[in-house]
């Protein structure tokens, strides 16, 4: 049984996009909260049996934001990193396919006004989010356990 723990909040967690991005790339990691109901208005349901969940209508896994970056890392192989621009205050993301060497960022000048964040979480979730997309278009360089993790 899953019990949860009451000491986290919602910026724990990943947001709803990035919840579903690691969906449709295979995260497999039990949880005990869900997105039901998420292609509407994405209300949040604690339960260590998702199978007690009937009638909510779509549900997606709603991971701890550290857990779903530990499993890209090592179930993945693809490693995200938070960086903070001292002139903007603001958060960004890159990210290095450890298999292949190959890296990518959520910007690539410091004056851009893209791919900045307000918050680190913010800036977690996109990265969470890049990461799946480059794994559906990339899937040859995925899918096996990591074994420098």
């Amino acid at each position: 049984m899953i019990i949860a723990n009451k000491d986290l909040v919602s910026g724990d967690y990943v947001n709803l996009d990035a919840a579903i991005a690691l969906s449709k790339v295979g995260y497999d990691v039990p949880t005990h909260t869900h997105y039901t109901g998420y292609k509407g208005y994405g209300s949040v349901s604690l339960t260590s049996n998702t199978e007690k969940l009937t009638g909510v209508g779509s549900m997606v896994d709603r991971p701890i934001l550290q857990k779903a970056v530990e499993w890209l890392r090592e179930r993945r192989n693809i490693c995200l990193r938070i960086n903070y621009v001292m002139q903007t205050r603001k958060w960004f993301f890159d990210y290095l396919n450890m298999k292949d060497g190959s890296y990518d960022d959520s910007t690539s000048t410091y004056d851009d006004t893209t791919g900045y964040y307000d918050s680190y979480n913010d800036a977690v979730n996109a990265g969470i989010v890049a990461i799946c997309e480059y794994i559906k278009n990339n899937e040859d360089t995925t899918g096996k356990e990591n074994s420098i993790g």
